[in-house]
């Protein structure tokens, strides 16, 4: 519709998966090869526009989320917050696997906390809360939590923002190459291959480095604002 009343486009914070089939290539394409600005959260969605034939500059830039660092609160010691997505094709393990994490984590003795970052339509996340038995809490627990176990792609960067060690489960390409684009690939899960032996081992893993990472989080939120501000005074000199 901009297009059609010759509106400048601006393509921010985008995220392009892996594209299949003739007809999406070539609209993607087109829609990519009008804009004023693109902007995308990683290298690999750079690339993969690079390889439709988009030669204009491709910004790569943090999620927009990120700008200005977080609050960084105390957290609640043994509390790990379950930040999930409901899907249409999940895994018919899925839920098992869960309710068997869910089982080791609470015989050490951690408190869940389950938030929902969409509450409303065919894709709430109380539906795959009530399926694995998790009443939900209230989301100001994200802020307190010591832990996070993320699926849902805003409950990662907002645990990178207040600097909450976590474990992503990738659903998507937009996931996975946003974590590789951080450097933190080693604690993230293919949903495909999501099994609770490989989620305790990750577990495990997050709480003995949960200092290191903590640290490595904060340089992320450091090195992303620098990125902000070289992008907005680069920006302003071209308009």
């Amino acid at each position: 519709m901009a297009y059609r009343y010759k509106k400048s486009v601006w393509m921010m914070g985008q995220s392009i998966g892996e594209i299949i089939g003739g007809f999406s290539k070539l609209l993607i394409k087109s829609i990519f090869k009008k804009a004023t600005l693109i902007v995308v959260r990683d290298e690999s969605s750079k690339q993969r526009l690079r390889k439709l034939g988009i030669d204009k500059k491709i910004y790569v830039l943090p999620d927009f989320a990120l700008y200005n660092s977080g609050e960084v609160s105390t957290p609640n010691p043994n509390t790990i917050v379950f930040a999930l997505r409901q899907l249409k094709d999940l895994p018919a393990s899925f839920i098992q696997t869960i309710k068997d994490f869910i089982e080791y984590v609470k015989k050490e003795k951690w408190e869940i906390k389950a938030v929902a970052f969409q509450e409303k339509g065919k894709d709430a996340d109380s539906k795959i809360l009530k399926k694995l038995d998790l009443p939900l809490s209230p989301f100001a627990d994200f802020k307190t939590a010591d832990l996070v176990l993320g699926m849902r792609f805003h409950s990662l960067i907002l645990a990178i923002k207040s600097q909450k060690p976590f474990v992503a489960i990738s659903y998507a390409s937009k996931v996975s190459d946003y974590m590789k684009s951080i450097k933190m690939e080693e604690y993230t899960i293919n949903l495909e291959n999501l099994e609770s032996k490989h989620l305790i081992s990750l577990f495990k893993k997050l709480q003995k480095n949960k200092e290191q990472i903590k640290r490595k989080l904060g340089k992320i939120n450091a090195k992303s604002e620098e990125k902000f501000h070289k992008f907005r005074d680069e920006f302003k000199k071209s308009i």
